[in-house]
């Protein structure tokens, strides 16, 4: 909502932000804040089911949509925690045959930044069991989300003219 509140403020609307609780309290508060680009999305897969060029363009725009919130948390006058960060996908055991290695080729030949990493690449970096991954350089990230609601909502309240009542 409040992000939503942010853009309609700052296009120009006339917005009224009502909220049943303080400001990014509730699921925001609670929230991880941690965002990744496929959310574990299979090219592969996801080609199957809505075309291969489709499935690009959905994981370009989560790349775009990442990109969009980097750029949001900078324009902010609060330190939100945004870090970038790089994601890895893995399988502990061998049962997914060449799955790995052909998603990492099909990313790697669409311009995402990505590593494949099979046992041997994955033995001295992790202290984990990883027979077959794919590391996302980059393509991850982080942030506070209850400050990061905080700082938006004061920053459209005091740039766009968002008006903003708590009702706790």
């Amino acid at each position: 909502g409040a992000v939503l509140a942010y853009h309609f403020a700052a296009d120009g609307a006339d917005v009224c932000l009502l909220t049943r609780t303080p400001i990014g309290y509730g699921a925001t508060a609670y929230g991880t804040g941690i965002m990744e680009y496929d959310n574990n999305l299979s090219l592969v897969q996801l080609g199957k089911s809505i075309g291969k060029q489709a499935a690009v363009d959905c994981l370009n725009r989560y790349c775009d949509a990442l990109d969009s919130i980097e750029t949001l948390c900078d324009s902010l006058d609060t330190d939100v925690g945004f870090a970038r960060r790089d994601a890895l996908s893995y399988t502990p055991s061998g049962d997914h045959g060449d799955f790995f290695h052909t998603e990492y080729l099909i990313r790697r030949h669409n311009g995402f930044d990505v590593e494949y990493l099979d046992r041997a690449a994955a033995r001295d970096r992790y202290s984990f069991p990883l027979e077959d991954g794919i590391l996302s350089k980059g393509l991850a990230a982080e942030m506070d989300p209850y400050r990061f609601t905080q700082a938006l909502v004061q920053k459209a309240s005091r740039e766009f003219g968002l008006r903003c009542y708590e009702m706790s």
